[in-house]
């Protein structure tokens, strides 16, 4: 396996751990944590969703580019979507029925969760070959 893509295998597997963390600030936000509590936690988590995005490589290959593309997308989805969260939960503060239901109907990552966890697959498995 090349370098580049033994660092995006790594690059996608601490993305699957950070993705359990913002899965957890993501359903706090949905109970309606206190706003300190899940911003203390989030606000570092996207910080973190973003330089492992800085990490990815630029590169020549074609194969090595169709993964960064689909990482880069997922990481920024996971940062955004955790920010937002913690956005929602702020400003349910002001008593918006709309906001409130929008808070209630949080319900995780999604499909981006589980495409980067194949994508971990794919490249654990390219390594064993």
């Amino acid at each position: 396996m090349s370098l580049e893509l033994e660092l995006l295998r790594r690059i996608a597997g601490e993305g699957v751990s950070l993705q359990a963390r913002a899965e957890v600030v993501i359903r706090a936000v949905q109970e309606g944590r206190p706003l300190g509590e899940v911003a203390g936690k989030g606000g570092p988590l996207v910080r973190s969703l973003f330089a492992l995005e800085e990490q990815l490589p630029q590169s020549a290959d074609p194969e090595v580019r169709k993964y960064v593309t689909r990482i880069r997308a997922i990481l920024r989805y996971d940062a955004e979507l955790v920010h937002q969260s913690i956005e929602l939960l702020a400003l349910t503060a002001l008593g918006s029925p709309r906001l409130e239901e929008q808070r209630r109907r949080l319900d995780g990552l999604g499909a981006p969760a589980a495409e980067l966890r194949q994508l971990e697959d794919q490249l654990k498995h390219r390594r064993s070959r």
